[in-house]
């Protein structure tokens, strides 16, 4: 997956964190570690009509958080997607990881285990050797 990321955003190490957000695992990977969401109703809400909400890990870090929509059948979906361990797909797609869980933050590090050649490697040059009838392993 972190190979087929890295392919579809080719300009992914000016912001490696995008590795995590369009990473489909990293992302199921953060929801399953969130063990708390808050809805909050700041200034915002009220000049936008959506909430804040955030998820937590066990230590109460910022997992992800974003903005929804205030309607009753939204907040009525949260409750049955949270109870079925469902993400709620507009938070996950279209939401701001907490700072803990980048690319480069300790936890972030511990939680995705990619090593230092993952977060260097070109999967396109790869892909480029094999067609040209090198492969990896004589790089």
């Amino acid at each position: 997956m972190l190979d087929h990321v890295k392919r579809e955003h080719p300009t992914w190490k000016d912001d490696p964190n995008i590795l995590i957000t369009k990473n489909d695992a990293a992302m199921s990977l953060l929801h399953f570690i969130s063990t708390t969401q808050v809805l909050i109703a700041d200034k915002e809400t009220f000049d936008t009509d959506k909430l804040l909400l955030v998820y937590l890990d066990a230590k109460q870090n910022i997992t992800m958080q974003g903005r929804m929509e205030i309607t009753e059948e939204r907040l009525d979906q949260l409750a049955v997607d949270w109870g079925q361990g469902a993400q709620p797909s507009e938070l996950f797609r279209e939401g701001a990881l907490g700072e803990g869980y980048l690319v480069n933050s300790e936890p972030g590090k511990q939680l995705y285990q990619w090593t230092k050649q993952d977060l260097e490697d070109d999967p396109t040059l790869a892909v480029s050797r094999a067609v040209d009838g090198v492969s990896h392993m004589e790089v």
